[in-house]
């Protein structure tokens, strides 16, 4: 019980509502360079990118989507040097979500240094990302698993791992399996209920006119960061106490902050 009046305290606090705003922000500025990542790196014969796609649709408008997707399907690079440009902008816009939670996780944690570093690590992380919920993609191709359980072994395996690497302690292998559970769990639900709701009682379309997609796509990516937020309040209410406070990867912080201060006494000269 104390455990989830923490929760709770924690994601309607002052600071809980400035984060999921920024939070949801960050979703919707990313959405775009991510599947430019995603369908760059995974459009080839053994991952096919139709595949992965109905998991998108589940959760964001299909006609609002569907034109942008096919543009980078049926386009084609000029040369290496652009595709590699294309990949590394996206990859840096894409990965803002990712940077906009470890900010939160370096302010509740109090983990302190230069944010240049947390950002680094936040494209990292991002990439490392992708890889892994597309290796989950290309298992549940290989075995044909049933689309729901894909997509919540998908989301729960991503989550899982997203929340351990968002955390800057170390902790044990428990910590971030409840919030991985209650996140992947109602995504799935709210994903199915949401599309139910907007084609059988929400009159966006005659509201907002050709703007109802993107009305459709700005309230479920609000949707889904609060309850990214609300798992990542769980996982910190729940954590076990740790007596030795631990960081984790302080070789490449220490490695960064001396190389900065180091500019920083060169420009002060």
């Amino acid at each position: 019980m104390n455990g989830m009046k923490k929760t709770f305290k924690q994601f309607f606090s002052m600071h809980g509502s400035l984060f999921r705003y920024s939070l949801s922000f960050s979703m919707l500025m990313a959405l775009f360079p991510t599947l430019i990542v995603v369908i760059t790196l995974f459009q080839t014969q053994v991952l096919d990118i139709n595949n992965v796609l109905p998991m998108l649709y589940l959760f964001l408008p299909q006609d609002l989507l569907e034109p942008f997707i096919d543009y980078l399907l049926n386009r084609e690079e000029s040369n290496f040097i652009s595709l590699t440009i294309s990949l590394v902008v996206a990859c840096f816009l894409a990965s803002r979500s990712f940077y906009s939670l470890m900010l939160i996780s370096s302010s509740m944690e109090g983990f302190e240094t230069y944010k240049i570093l947390i950002r680094i690590k936040s494209i990292a992380l991002f990439v490392v990302t992708v890889l892994i919920l597309g290796s989950v993609a290309l298992v549940s191709t290989i075995f044909q698993y049933s689309f729901s359980l894909s997509v919540f072994i998908g989301l729960f395996i991503g989550l899982y791992l997203l929340f351990r690497m968002l955390s800057f302690k170390h902790r044990g292998v428990m910590y971030g399996i409840i919030g991985a559970l209650f996140s992947s769990v109602s995504i799935v639900l709210v994903g199915k209920l949401f599309t139910y709701l907007v084609a059988n009682y929400m009159a966006y379309e005659s509201i907002y006119g050709p703007l109802s997609s993107l009305m459709t796509l700005v309230l479920m990516i609000y949707i889904i960061s609060n309850i990214l937020y609300f798992g990542y309040c769980l996982n910190f209410a729940y954590a076990i106490h740790i007596v030795e406070i631990k960081y984790k990867s302080m070789w490449f912080y220490h490695f960064g902050e001396h190389i900065i201060d180091s500019f920083k006494k060169v420009f002060k000269r």
